[in-house]
């Protein structure tokens, strides 16, 4: 019986000492993983900010270089230049999204709420 619990003792103190190292294992990879990902959000995504400012310049240069005519057809003549203002904001937050939304909702959250602020210029 002395000899049963000897070695069923040293069994287990090995087991142990396995299952701790497993579990040491398991939270330096998460650890690992943790900084990984730490690391790579800061990460400076050029080709998307690049992609940015093409489409926001774009866009702008469009919408500030359109003659006040196509304007008038919707909005009133003293508010043209309210209308260019809130355009390039809008499409400034809109090509940001565009280039890098993180949800479908949040895309759709910005078409919305752009739409909501240009409607009161309307005619």
């Amino acid at each position: 019986m002395n000899t049963f619990n000897v070695n069923h003792n040293k069994y287990w103190q090995e087991g142990k000492g396995e299952i701790i190292s497993l579990l040491s294992n398991i939270v330096s990879e998460e650890e690992a993983k943790a900084e990984q990902e730490i690391h790579n959000k800061k990460d400076v995504p050029y080709f998307q900010l690049c992609l940015f400012a093409l489409l926001f310049l774009g866009l702008v240069t469009v919408v500030w270089q359109l003659p006040a005519s196509v304007y008038e057809q919707f909005i009133a003549g003293d508010k043209i230049s309210q209308a260019r203002a809130v355009l390039s904001i809008c499409t400034g937050c809109l090509s940001l999204i565009v280039v890098k939304p993180d949800s479908w909702k949040e895309l759709l959250t910005a078409f919305v709420a752009s739409a909501l602020i240009f409607i009161p210029l309307l005619k």
